[in-house]
């Protein structure tokens, strides 16, 4: 019998590998570590080539999740007075809405709203004050302040 074993590294100064960190540990606990990374890397090659078997093999309810076919307008319907029904039988007060009120369509494109155009704000002080002219600096010691500022946080 031939036994292979890999490494790999984990930066703890990444939250999200140190959580991986700790959960390692916990399937380790539990004598469940090498069986969940064997799951994960089979789970990523079957997804990553499109295929759905090892994801259903190791979570037979996903099947019947994705299998679900989208409700169709009566469904939607009966849902919808369903819900109407639960919210009165709440003591709740559902009202119609006026006759005027956009109501979503299936087909077409979106219609722009109408909506007044408004100016940009003017400040009167842009007029009267001084322009004030930035230029580039030549000095080229900007990184030994910067070398000299982080070698004096260590002393």
């Amino acid at each position: 019998m031939t036994r292979y074993k890999r490494e790999f590294w984990l930066d703890a100064r990444k939250d999200d590998e140190l959580l991986l960190l700790e959960t390692i540990d916990q399937l380790k606990q539990q004598r469940s570590f090498t069986a969940t990374l064997r799951d994960g890397i089979r789970l990523i090659v079957d997804l990553r080539a499109g295929r759905l078997d090892v994801l259903f093999e190791l979570f037979p309810f996903t099947r019947e999740r994705l299998n679900t076919t989208p409700p169709t307008s009566g469904d939607l319907e009966r849902r919808l007075d369903e819900l109407q029904r639960l919210i009165v039988g709440q003591g709740g007060n559902i009202t119609a809405p006026p006759p005027n009120y956009p109501i979503m369509k299936s087909a077409g494109a979106p219609k722009a709203l109408n909506v007044p155009t408004t100016a940009l704000p003017r400040f009167d002080d842009d007029e009267d004050g001084e322009t004030v002219v930035l230029k580039k600096g030549t000095e080229s010691s900007a990184g030994l302040n910067f070398l000299s500022a982080a070698f004096s946080l260590q002393q």
